[in-house]
């Protein structure tokens, strides 16, 4: 957990630091217009993915979006079986806005992960913006990143929570609606941007531990029909399909190998 602690002090630096007006900004080389298959690939914590988002919906094919000197996305003209791949992937997401927006934006996402939890605090309701206007379908598809670490460094428990916390979100859509599992989600990287906010405050390594408790708690207590009831084992082998499954979808749409953390997005037009 010692680098996810060094990690997640970086990751508050940017919070600190960011600028939350460089979506407005289109940053990095000129961009042409194309009809059509335009997709990016953005990785990690910053405002890039609101660029390429503006880019996708004018129709604009930029190599790469920039955020302070550092190349965020990738972009890339898809061909019509790789757009037709990633259609198919976003009906089969859990979805949340119009089916009629001219943007996808596919969120790989980990509920343990705690840089999408900073990515929510600090850009989450500008997302919700561009849901809630009708310019993005969002989609969310599970990439167990950070919980894997739990798996091979402890504590078991968080491993658990983490995964449990994940199958009880499209619980929560199937039964309670898009608004609410949208709500759900937002509500525990809230958890987990707390935690995280104690432990730079402390130094307290325990708080990185205890936040996938929290939010599997909060789960549980607001949505008890949703209660995970899984072993050990059955909780590995669905963190390993998870994982299998990202690698083979980041293989067919040609996504870098190292662009595969969360929070991780596929941004396209439509």
């Amino acid at each position: 957990m010692k680098v996810l602690a060094v990690a997640v002090i970086a990751a508050a630096v940017v919070v600190l630091g960011g600028v939350l007006a460089y979506f407005l900004v289109l940053r990095g080389g000129s961009g042409q217009p194309q009809s059509s298959g335009i997709a990016y690939f953005c990785a990690g914590f910053s405002p890039a993915p609101f660029q390429a988002i503006q880019l996708a919906e004018s129709g604009q094919l930029q190599s790469t979006v920039t955020y302070q000197g550092q190349p965020m996305c990738v972009g890339a003209k898809l061909s019509r079986q790789q757009l037709q791949y990633l259609k198919n992937l976003t009906s089969t997401s859990l979805l949340v806005g119009s089916k009629d927006a001219k943007v996808v934006v596919i969120e790989y996402l980990d509920p343990t992960c705690p840089y999408c939890a900073l990515f929510d605090a600090q850009y989450g309701a500008l997302l919700n913006q561009y849901i809630q206007n009708g310019t993005v379908l969002y989609a969310v598809r599970y990439f167990p990143t950070h919980v894997i670490g739990y798996l091979q460094q402890g504590p078991p428990q968080a491993f658990a929570a983490g995964v449990e916390a994940w199958l009880a979100l499209p619980c929560i859509y199937n039964k309670a609606g898009s608004t609410a599992f949208l709500d759900a989600l937002h509500t525990i990287y809230g958890i987990a941007a707390m935690y995280i906010a104690n432990y730079l405050q402390t130094g307290n390594a325990t708080a990185l531990n205890v936040y996938p408790l929290a939010e599997l708690s909060y789960i549980n207590s607001q949505y008890p029909q949703c209660v995970v009831n899984a072993s050990g084992s059955q909780l590995v082998d669905i963190v390993q399909s998870a994982d299998n499954a990202v690698a083979a979808e980041a293989k067919a749409l040609g996504i870098p190998s190292d662009m595969l953390g969360t929070p991780l997005f596929v941004i396209y037009s439509s």
